[in-house]
C-alpha cells in the first residue's frame, strides 16, 4: 500500500472510530510537538468542546500523527553514498509521528492501543516503501547495462540500511497482534478494530516471510 493512501484510509478509520464509540481513558495524552506541522495536519489539533468520547482525543492524536506521518517525501537518490542519509532522514520524519505512537500504546485505552501499534509498524513500513521509491525506475528502464547495474548496485546498498526499520516494524506489528489475541473483544468492536488487527496480522506476515 501507498503511503498517502495508508495514511488516508488511517485517518478514516479513526475517524469512524471516534465518532461512535466511548471508551476507559487510562491517562490523558502527552503534548506533542506540532511544530512543523503540515497544514492540512492541522485540522487534527483541537477537539470539539462538546465531545463526550472518550477516545476522540486519542483518536485526533493518532489522525495527526497519521496525517503528519503520510506528508513526508524524499527526493531521488541515484548515488549509492547518499542512501545512509536518506534513511537516516526518513527516520527522523517520523519520530513526532511514532512519538505519538508510543504514547498511546504505553497510556491509552486498548483499542486505541491496537491502533496506534498498527500506525507505529505502518510508519516503519513505510520508511523502506519511500526510500526505494527514491531510486528511479527509470535507471532500470533503460535498457542500458551500465545503468541497470547502477540500480542493482542502489538496491543492493540500501537493503542492509532498512534491516532496523524492517524489525521495528515487526515488534510494533507483532505487538498489536499480541494485544489483539488478548483481547478479542476489543479487537473486533467495530468494522475499523477488525480492518486494522487483520492488516496488522497480514502485514506481520508479508515481513516475516520477506526478509
Amino acid at each position: 500500500m501507498r503511503c498517502a493512501q495508508f495514511s488516508r484510509l488511517l485517518v478514516a478509520a479513526l475517524a469512524m472510530l471516534a465518532a461512535n464509540a466511548s471508551a476507559e481513558t487510562r491517562t490523558a495524552p502527552r503534548a506533542i510537538d506540532t511544530s512543523p506541522l503540515p497544514s492540512e495536519c492541522k485540522v487534527f489539533l483541537e477537539v470539539p468542546p462538546d465531545s463526550t468520547s472518550e477516545l476522540l482525543p486519542w483518536a485526533q492524536r493518532l489522525s495527526l500523527a497519521a496525517c503528519r506521518e503520510g506528508a513526508i517525501e524524499v527526493g531521488p537518490v541515484t548515488d549509492p553514498d547518499k542512501l545512509r542519509d536518506t534513511v537516516a532522514a526518513l527516520d527522523r520524519a517520523i519520530e513526532p509521528a511514532t512519538a505519538i505512537y508510543r504514547d498511546a500504546i504505553a497510556n491509552g485505552p486498548a483499542q486505541i492501543r491496537m491502533l496506534a501499534g498498527y500506525g507505529l509498524g505502518m510508519a516503519y513500513v513505510n520508511v523502506a516503501v519511500r526510500a526505494r521509491s527514491a531510486i528511479p525506475g527509470g535507471i532500470f528502464n533503460s535498457g542500458d547495462a551500465a545503468a541497470i547495474d547502477r540500480f542493482d548496485t542502489l538496491h543492493r546498498t540500501l537493503e542492509p540500511l532498512l534491516v532496523r526499520d524492517r524489525d521495528r516494524a515487526i515488534a510494533a506489528l507483532s505487538n498489536t497482534v499480541a494485544l489483539a489475541d488478548a483481547d478479542p473483544a476489543d479487537a473486533s468492536a467495530n468494522g475499523v478494530m477488525t480492518w486494522v488487527v487483520a492488516s496488522a496480522r497480514a502485514e506481520l506476515a508479508l515481513l516475516q516471510t520477506n526478509p
